[in-house]
């Protein structure tokens, strides 16, 4: 019987691939969300684009998200779950990302939204844009209750994402569509914080990337609890340490570093404001 619906799992997604162009493995780690996981499951099974497999690993949650987990993969059998005991989301990304088979891999949050077109428009761009490795797209960002709070627009095409990377990223991860190619690596476990960043990063080594124009995504933040002062400096010597890895391969160099340098010693908020004025007021050249 497993044998029979996994042959005709695979004449499915053979006919898919024929009929509708290719296959999307779609990844997502996920901890104790059981209030939010099945709102993003659903955003992700009844996309307009149907030729996926949804890779979601449980990070060993304590609260009932494997019970939904296992709820809604019954219902759809392109859903495949896992459990990570490991307590890192890194590790949890990695299994899912250890499973992935096809061409196009796609990343998702627990507790984020795809618009129903999101993975259609995402596909067709990097189908017809050979050269681009990776695509991004607009987001709106909303609270728990599914209220919107504000939007984000950021910069869409390559070069200006290049010059702006050493020093912010530009690409939201739970936006990202990353296509398959031989040096692809898993995200590294030496990071704490900004595994995404870091993983971005050392994609584009391989390829282009472009911010889908439109607002195909919603992110949840929570606005009661904002990053802790502690998690900030880390996140800022994180950031310190990709732009040390990665200063030989990107332009801006001289500027990525005093805004990095700036963002640590200087309070959060004039030092992102001192930013985004920087940006906003000239394209700079190469350093």
């Amino acid at each position: 019987m497993i044998k029979t619906t996994v042959n005709v799992y695979l004449i499915k997604s053979l006919l898919w691939m024929t009929k509708s162009g290719p296959l999307i493995s779609v990844i997502m780690a996920t901890y104790n969300r059981a209030d939010l996981v099945a709102w993003t499951i659903e955003s992700v099974i009844h996309q307009s684009y149907k030729n996926i497999e949804f890779l979601i690993t449980d990070n060993n949650s304590t609260d009932h998200t494997q019970k939904v987990l296992e709820k809604r993969k019954k219902r759809d059998q392109r859903i495949k779950t896992f459990l990570e005991v490991k307590p890192w989301p890194w590790a949890a990304r990695n299994k899912s990302l250890q499973h992935a088979q096809w061409e196009y891999i796609a990343v998702i949050d627990d507790d984020d939204y795809r618009f129903p077109d999101k993975l259609e428009k995402q596909v067709s761009f990097m189908e017809n844009n050979k050269e681009y490795i990776i695509t991004g797209t607009w987001v709106v960002f909303i609270d728990k209750e599914h209220t919107e709070i504000w939007s984000h627009q950021s910069v869409i095409d390559d070069t200006s994402i290049r010059k702006r990377i050493l020093s912010s990223c530009k690409i939201r991860h739970p936006t990202m569509m990353v296509r398959r190619h031989k040096n692809m690596e898993e995200y590294r476990a030496d990071f704490m914080v900004w595994q995404d960043y870091e993983f971005i990063c050392r994609q584009w080594l391989y390829g282009k990337i472009w911010n889908i124009n439109e607002k195909l995504t919603y992110v949840t933040i929570d606005q009661k609890n904002s990053i802790s002062t502690n998690k900030y400096l880390k996140q800022r010597l994180t950031g310190l340490k990709i732009y040390w890895m990665y200063r030989k391969h990107y332009p801006n160099r001289l500027l990525c570093l005093l805004l990095n340098i700036s963002l640590i010693l200087i309070p959060r908020r004039i030092a992102k404001r001192i930013s985004a004025l920087l940006w906003k007021r000239r394209e700079w050249k190469t350093c």
